[in-house]
């Protein structure tokens, strides 16, 4: 992924804000790698935006192979049929379904919705400023490469345990990874 010419505009001032972050923590980590995360942050995605990325997906299976994705009126089963087809049956339930019977599955406006309400980004990714706070409370200096096998568990580890809080996660990682001094 390119950066945009905003984001380069900036490299300088964020370049700057990040020494001084980092230097709080003692640790130095590269610049390279701080523009990965933040690249990566700026791209995570809403449900509303993903709601968006299907939809458009979507139209183009419809313009691109005259076939359209609906779900069956009788049982809810999702079912693939050519645009022209008056009547559907469903493979499932073998019902013969009028297409106004059948809604497609995802259509424009459905985004509005209020299952996509919900405006959080859908993530659970933690920064290195986040590994390298954890690490300093432990009073540990974790290197760079330990900080990355952190960073590379940390969403395995929330899925093994969704209850435990993320800074646990991190001391548990952390624990498992960096090597006594």
């Amino acid at each position: 992924m390119t950066p945009t010419k905003g984001f380069l505009k900036g490299e300088e001032e964020i370049k700057n804000n990040l020494k001084i972050t980092l230097s709080k923590f003692g640790s130095v980590i590269s610049f390279h790698y701080i523009c990965i995360i933040i690249i990566k942050t700026n791209t995570m995605k809403t449900k509303r935006q993903l709601a968006e990325k299907q939809i458009e997906l979507q139209n183009r299976v419809i313009a691109l192979a005259n076939i359209n994705i609906v779900t069956c009126g009788h049982c809810g089963s999702v079912l693939l049929h050519e645009r022209n087809d008056e009547l559907i049956t469903c493979a499932c339930c073998k019902h013969e379904l009028d297409q106004s019977d059948c809604p497609d599955l995802w259509y424009e406006g459905c985004q509005n919705n209020s299952e996509f309400d919900e405006e959080e980004i859908l993530t659970q990714e933690i920064s290195v400023e986040d590994v390298v706070r954890v690490a300093m409370d432990l009073g540990m200096n974790p290197s760079i490469a330990e900080i990355n096998e952190v960073l590379k568990y940390y969403d395995n580890e929330v899925e093994e345990d969704p209850t435990a809080t993320w800074d646990l996660i991190v001391e548990n990682l952390l624990y498992n990874c960096v090597a006594p001094k």
